[in-house]
């Protein structure tokens, strides 16, 4: 188990700058997909290294977002969040691939990348009013998940805050969560009313 480790642990760290992955480089790539398996979904894993890394090497990032789409659902979630992560502090590297993360966040049903999707979308460089139709658009205010809808709460006020023509849009909404007694929408709604 440990030489398997630190295997992987090496081969996260190949890489080139921006030249074409070698042979060995392009197993690394698939060794970051191993690295973020294992385990459950309740566990993050080995995140931290992986975004880490892909902060150094960004022309690893296309593996990591390929990574979105895997069949296993424990790296596809642990791909979104280190996704997610990454568009915290670097979020122009998520724009190339802004149209494939919109056609995930419209056809995915897992949980895990629907919350974090929801949190990139202010980062992708959208539209404000095309992102707010995005999340409406997705049903994501209606999912069964309470992260996924305070996700997508949260991912609109960032939306109306960078275009305040949305504000009264977006009051409309959190009046309605309000009414059906969702918690996250009082504590979204302070941020814009001052109560």
């Amino acid at each position: 188990h440990d030489d398997s480790d630190r295997s992987q642990q090496v081969n996260l760290r190949c890489g080139r700058g921006g030249a074409e992955p070698s042979e060995r480089e392009k197993s690394g790539i698939v060794d970051i997909l191993r690295t973020l398996a294992g385990g459950d979904r309740r566990s993050i894993g080995r995140v931290p290294d992986v975004v880490s890394f892909v902060l150094s090497h960004p022309e690893y990032l296309p593996a990591l977002i390929s990574g979105l789409k895997s069949d296993d659902e424990v790296v596809r979630m642990r791909c979104a969040d280190a996704a997610e992560k990454i568009s915290t502090s670097r979020p122009e590297l998520l724009t190339p691939f802004r149209l494939e993360l919109l056609g995930l966040a419209q056809t995915t049903v897992q949980q895990e990348l629907r919350w974090h999707l929801a949190q990139m979308l202010p980062r992708l460089d959208l539209n404000q009013a095309q992102g707010m139709l995005q999340l409406g658009a997705f049903d994501y205010l209606n999912d069964r998940s309470r992260i996924v809808t305070t996700s997508s709460m949260s991912s609109l006020a960032e939306f109306a805050q960078q275009d305040p023509v949305l504000l009264p849009r977006l009051r409309t909404i959190l009046e309605h969560f309000k009414a059906e007694g969702m918690p996250q929408s009082v504590t979204v709604h302070r941020n814009f009313s001052g109560d």
